[in-house]
């Protein structure tokens, strides 16, 4: 009878600590996300503000010089024809300092988490970041955030916005040509539009572009040249606002975000090109991008999908009389996308093929979002 009383207890021992780890197991797989609140983030500055669905401009700069890259990119064709496409915002130093790396000592590289997380105080489709490093140091674009060094050209804005907006390939050599770029072609018969010249030297040294010295060559010029302008204006037209503009350039205070909701998604791709995204654990308060370009990549949640070139960095400095520079593949990726539903899905795929990259979830089922 003793002998059967311990067997009791150590099959009851065994099954006690059985069931309470797999309810730990299952609380730690369930965890809540935290959702976030906006009052601590510092104000978000309106520029330029001509109504909602616009391509929204996102500066993490102060206000000089977000009014010196600012008004050369609305100056310049095809965004001068089409100014009330945009609104401007900026949040100043004074509210957020952002952190940027030097990306293998060649270049700026100011996509973080930390900053995307700022960014959401404001309208954000774009992120420019204005940095003051020696001017042997490239700007870079990645993903939605164009990283400028201020000692550079103005005309630099309009080159890697050229990257981050319309997905242009370099029009120097030598350079790697991205995914779905439509400015450089095999034959010349190729352009489908006007061009200003067809002159070999896109990217690749047996690849042509449409023009001789345009600004995705040399800093030089902020000319596109008459083909891509005509791409780029294809992107405006298909981010046309529904409504018309109300009225710009008025600095004031923007408060639109308070009852939207945005998650930080980070990943890592590998040398192979695969990629892996990280399950977001946090629902922040604020804006995510709503208007893009040509991306390499797509984004597609409940919300919708949006274009940006996720895994592709474009890093440029002027050397001589034209551009160099490299095409690079950054270990860490991250990028913002508005939060739906804790069911949601993440999918990212090639904006080409519509092959999936990588995909996650915003939570396991069932979780539930957390205020702190």
């Amino acid at each position: 009878m003793e002998l059967q009383a311990k067997s009791y207890l150590i099959i009851i021992t065994a099954l006690a600590i059985i069931i309470i780890l797999f309810t730990y197991l299952n609380i730690q797989q369930e965890k809540p996300i935290t959702r976030v609140d906006i009052e601590e983030l510092g104000t978000c500055r309106s520029l330029v503000y001509n109504g909602e669905d616009r391509i929204d401009l996102l500066f993490l700069a102060s206000e000089e010089d977000t009014k010196r890259f600012s008004d050369t990119i609305l100056n310049t064709p095809p965004y001068d024809e089409n100014k009330d496409y945009f609104n401007v915002f900026f949040i100043p130093p004074s509210d957020y300092t952002p952190t940027c790396e030097d990306y293998k000592g060649i270049a700026i590289l100011c996509s973080t988490k930390e900053n995307l997380e700022a960014a959401r105080r404001c309208p954000n489709d774009y992120i420019i970041i204005v940095k003051d490093y020696p001017t042997n140091i490239r700007s870079s674009a990645f993903s939605n955030v164009v990283s400028i060094n201020k000692n550079h050209e103005n005309s630099v804005i309009i080159h890697e916005f050229g990257h981050a907006f319309g997905n242009l390939a370099e029009e120097y050599v030598p350079a790697n040509l991205p995914r779905g770029a439509k400015n450089c072609v095999s034959s010349c018969d190729k352009f489908n539009a006007p061009t200003d010249s067809c002159d070999l030297e896109c990217s690749k040294t047996n690849f042509f572009r449409s023009i001789r010295a345009g600004v995705m060559r040399t800093l030089t010029t902020s000319d596109y040249g008459q083909y891509n302008i005509h791409l780029l204006k294809k992107l405006l037209e298909k981010n046309s606002p529904s409504e018309p503009a109300i009225t710009g350039n008025q600095i004031s205070e923007y408060a639109g975000c308070e009852n939207e909701q945005v998650v930080i998604v980070e990943g890592t791709q590998s040398t192979d090109g695969s990629i892996s995204l990280d399950k977001p654990t946090k629902i922040l308060q604020g804006c995510s991008p709503d208007n893009s370009g040509a991306g390499v990549e797509t984004i597609t949640t409940a919300s919708g999908q949006e274009s940006y070139s996720v895994t592709t960095m474009f890093t440029d400095v002027q050397s001589g009389e034209t551009l160099t520079g490299s095409l690079e593949s950054p270990a860490n990726i991250v990028f913002s996308t508005a939060f739906t539903s804790n069911k949601d899905e993440i999918i990212l795929t090639d904006t080409e093929t519509g092959a999936i990259l990588s995909q996650t979830t915003l939570a396991q089922a069932g979780a539930t979002a957390c205020i702190v």
